[in-house]
């Protein structure tokens, strides 16, 4: 006897499009039939069997599966901070389960605060493996914002410790040291695995600016996370700089040239 189906319901993907398919499945958990054919109904009931991913739901998981042949495990590679005058910059990488999407994973630049650190908790929860490189101000300055950036992807990477990985890394410069590797230009906005690193990234930089903000109060990093701001400006110039000010930013160096150096300021 045949197991028991479930009650699956049909959405026509293109209305324009006859041959473009349906989507089919119960919520959260629904596949994409392309030769699929109904008449112009726009909505009716079926029976079915076990439902699965729908590619047009979830097109940042479609995007990675793609390079997800031969057994290849994507791993998503991108970071935060490269912009702000203090502070460390933070790179994440991350897998994920691409059969198992977690709703609402986007570029961390596009998702308000507390969406961010909801998808955060979802994506560190459910996500197969991930780390986080956090490359302090003196490496920045050592050897330049990019290069740190580049370096806190290839340590990230390294922690997942994953043998058959092919990297997907956000922007157009090669992360040298892991290979295969596919640069994306924007890729937080085309690929899941990136955009989750993305969250990743920038969540816990903010935790992080969140802490020098209890430890520095009059420089408001709990509002500009570091970056170029006037209201940072204006600290910079009255407090001066920080030991956690990056010396090789030019409106930083200039402070400093000023004399105006925290806790050193007559």
């Amino acid at each position: 006897m045949p197991s028991r189906t479930k009650e699956t319901i049909i959405y026509k993907v293109n209305q324009a499009c006859r041959g473009s398919g349906y989507l089919c499945g119960t919520p959260g958990r629904q596949r994409y039939e392309p030769n699929l054919y109904l008449p112009d109904a726009r909505l009716c009931i079926i029976i079915s069997g076990e439902p699965v991913i729908s590619s047009a739901r979830y097109p940042h998981y479609e995007f990675d599966r793609h390079y997800a042949q031969n057994g290849a495990v994507v791993v998503g590679l991108d970071e935060a901070g490269r912009g702000p005058l203090a502070g460390p910059v933070v790179s994440a990488a991350c897998i994920l389960d691409l059969d198992n999407p977690i709703d609402g994973i986007d570029d961390s630049k596009k998702l308000r605060p507390q969406k961010r650190e909801l998808l955060y908790d979802r994506i560190t929860a459910g996500a197969i493996k991930w780390a986080v490189a956090i490359i302090d101000v003196a490496t920045i300055d050592r050897i330049n914002i990019l290069n740190a950036a580049l370096f806190g992807m290839f340590k990230a990477s390294k922690e997942l410790n994953e043998e058959n990985a092919i990297y997907l890394v956000d922007g157009n410069r090669p992360v040298h040291g892991l290979q295969p590797q596919v640069q994306i230009v924007k890729g937080d906005t085309k690929s899941a695995s990136i955009a989750a690193a993305s969250i990743i990234a920038k969540v816990t930089r903010d935790r992080y600016m969140l802490k020098l903000a209890d430890e520095f109060p009059e420089f408001g990093f709990s509002s500009h996370f570091g970056y170029p701001t006037k209201k940072h400006f204006e600290a910079l110039m009255k407090f001066g700089a920080t030991k956690y000010h990056r010396r090789s930013f030019a409106p930083v160096k200039k402070a400093l040239e000023n004399g105006r150096e925290y806790g050193r300021i007559d």
